[in-house]
């Protein structure tokens, strides 16, 4: 992994005292408008993951490729997409950081969903009877590491907007999109990104596909 020291940062677009990586903001450009081209209705889902503070849990960098694989198995598990006549993806974005207090790494984490789907985060409890996207993040944490749902349930912060929702047929759309890039914003920050010594990655995008339409079969006799 380069040190951050090679990676060229310019000016944050949004507020000129601080700076972001360039290349890693660029990306983050990118994917969102990649998702929004192909969901024309997004949902974009901001929140940050802590480890718990208990010592037998030992940060890895295999830990959030398990959280991906388990919360992409799950939206599989939880959700019916049938109605839909595309493939449906959990898009990603996703930056470690080290925390000078905590001695830990932790994670700003963005989801990029369809919203005709995942229109609201929900609660982290399944009150209702059915789990939402906050109860599925929790869940999926909880199995990476391991450990009871409620001790990971408190390392999962999804603060007081975790969502954002973007459709460019809305008058506010262009409001709402520099709304949601000015927070992406702030995951591509140079501070607290690697340190000397450290492997590992500290940015990364990607999507996985979590439903697959079924091909259409044709009967001949209809023919």
């Amino acid at each position: 992994m380069r040190n951050l020291k090679t990676l060229k940062s310019i000016v944050n677009p949004f507020d000129e005292k601080y700076e972001v990586v360039e290349s890693y903001f660029n990306s983050i450009k990118k994917r969102l408008s990649d998702a929004q081209a192909y969901n024309p209705r997004l949902s974009v889902v901001r929140f940050d993951i802590h480890y718990p503070n208990n010592n037998s849990v030992q940060p890895s960098d295999r830990d959030i490729r398990r959280f991906i694989n388990s919360l992409a198995a799950q939206l599989k598990c939880s959700y019916s997409f049938k109605q839909h006549g595309k493939k449906q993806y959990l898009e990603y974005i996703w930056v470690k950081e080290f925390g000078k207090q905590s001695n830990k790494f932790h994670y700003h984490f963005c989801l990029l969903l369809n919203k005709d789907d995942f229109g609201f985060v929900g609660s982290t409890e399944p009150n209702t009877g059915k789990k939402t996207l906050a109860y599925l993040i929790c869940e999926a944490w909880a199995r990476t590491l391991g450990v009871d749902r409620k001790i990971a349930k408190g390392g999962i912060y999804l603060g007081r907007r975790p969502i954002h929702w973007l459709s460019k047929k809305q008058p506010d759309y262009e409001i709402e999109y520099n709304n949601v890039l000015k927070r992406l914003a702030y995951m591509a920050k140079p501070r607290d990104k690697v340190r000397n010594g450290i492997k590992g990655k500290s940015f990364s995008i990607g999507r996985y596909s979590i439903y697959t339409p079924k091909e259409k079969k044709w009967n001949a006799d209809l023919l």
